[in-house]
């Protein structure tokens, strides 16, 4: 009789003692399986549910940086481009200084797609005596703002003048009643000095038409200004080609960022230098760097949240599934032992008739492989399908069949069979048969 025959007529013989053996490995796999599939499914739920929290916390983050940028943006322009020869104190101290640069260097900054700046403004200005009214005035120039090459056009600023038209400061319409749609008659006149001698000069009258009244802004430049088309006021003010400054709106940089705006437009035009208004930029960094810092800290403790997550879970896989597996080892050891001792009569006849050991040995082992390989297929099929329900993960063929898994759980479950069986087996067939049949 071949060994395979004996291991069945052994197996038919003790149904229980299988039956047992078979389901102690099958709740031993089922629970180390379920365990497995659960934390799989944890762990994927738990990279789905940070991913949504990334990309809510990211668009709510993007959103409050707009709303931060559209604030700032109300402060207005913070750079003031204005030329190398302007005598800054004078500047400073609101004075006329009729210094003036070409208007080509508005359009050689913004075609040179500079990165640090947007919404580049030239603007003609001059403080000059309204004829007709009999008071000071500031005019203003300007074509509109420039694109920046290959940047996304921006919502401007300040809008273009169009030709013909005037744009009236709050504190000059309000105090003369000028209203929307008026017609204006406009000559200006400015003291120029000949020698010793201060005169005034008058200069070409212009008919404009009302086009807008601006609101008050507290700002006495801007409530007595007139804001006219740039060629325009080239045209009336007698200055061909000229403007006084650019405006200019940084963006938002690092802590360095004026350095670097000095730098980048220096290069570009040198013949000028640079005037941050502080306070306004300062206002613009830090709510755009704290929208951006508080967007990092955000998604920083999602992740660590994820973090923690994953090493209570991996913790606990380091508790449980040695356990498992050494109460897997231990049951059917147990099993094998007692298997051992009922039939020890049986080995002492085999070796009375002359048998080996290993044949012997063989038929334990065998009955050892059979009972792991069972278990192991069905408690991979069972854990399986128990991690599946308790995770609520729904029922789909890669949930039921993952081969690398299957493969561990039959490697490992008939290494540990062949080990559990190894030792009872070994030290059955090392008695002597004569001992073992006086006993029994």
């Amino acid at each position: 009789m071949t060994i395979g025959r004996l291991i069945l007529h052994e197996i038919a013989y003790r149904k229980l003692n299988f039956a047992m053996s078979v389901f102690t490995v099958t709740i031993a796999i089922a629970c180390l399986v379920a365990f497995v599939a659960i934390l799989s499914r944890h762990d994927r739920r738990t990279e789905e549910i940070i991913a949504a929290k990334e990309a809510q916390t990211r668009a709510a983050m993007k959103a409050l940086e707009d709303d931060y940028r559209k604030i700032t943006l109300q402060l207005g322009f913070n750079l003031h481009i204005l030329p190398k020869g302007l005598d800054l104190a004078s500047w400073h101290a609101d004075e006329d200084v009729a210094v003036f640069m070409p208007e080509e260097y508005a359009d050689r900054l913004a075609k040179s797609g500079v990165a640090t700046i947007n919404h580049v403004l030239p603007i003609l200005r001059e403080r000059v005596t309204w004829e007709e009214k009999g008071r000071p005035i500031l005019v203003k120039g300007t074509r509109g703002e420039l694109a920046i090459f290959k940047r996304q056009e921006k919502k401007p600023l300040r809008d273009a003048v169009p030709p013909g038209t005037v744009v009236v400061g709050h504190e000059l319409h309000r105090s003369l009643g000028i209203a929307r749609g008026d017609k204006i008659a406009l000559t200006l006149s400015r003291r120029v000095r000949e020698g010793e001698a201060e005169i005034i000069r008058k200069l070409p009258t212009a008919y404009l038409t009302v086009h807008k009244l601006q609101a008050a802004t507290g700002v006495r430049e801007e409530d007595i200004a007139l804001w006219i088309n740039l060629g325009e006021a080239q045209k009336i003010l007698q200055r061909p080609g000229q403007i006084s400054e650019i405006l200019a709106l940084e963006c938002n940089c690092e802590a360095d960022r004026l350095a670097r705006i000095h730098s980048e437009i220096s290069s570009i035009l040198p013949d000028t230098q640079i005037i941050e208004l502080g306070p306004q930029a300062q206002a613009r960094a830090e709510a755009r760097n704290r929208a951006a810092r508080e967007a990092r800290q955000a998604i920083k403790r999602e992740e660590e949240h994820r973090q923690e997550l994953k090493d209570q879970t991996e913790e606990l896989a380091a508790v449980l599934v040695p356990v498992v597996f050494l109460g897997c080892l231990l049951g059917m050891g147990l099993l094998a032992f007692q298997n051992v001792r009922e039939r020890a009569s049986e080995i002492g006849i085999f070796r009375a008739l002359g048998m080996r050991n290993r044949p012997i040995m063989a038929i334990f082992v065998g009955k050892a492989v059979l009972t792991g390989l069972l278990g192991a297929l069905l408690g991979y099929v069972v854990g399986t399908i128990t991690g599946v329900i308790l995770s609520e993960a729904g029922f789909a063929i890669s949930s039921l069949f993952d081969p690398e898994m299957l493969l561990l759980v039959l490697v490992g479950t008939l290494l540990l069979s062949v080990l559990a069986s190894w030792f009872p087996a070994r030290e059955a067939v090392r008695q002597d048969p004569a001992t073992v049949l006086w006993e029994n």
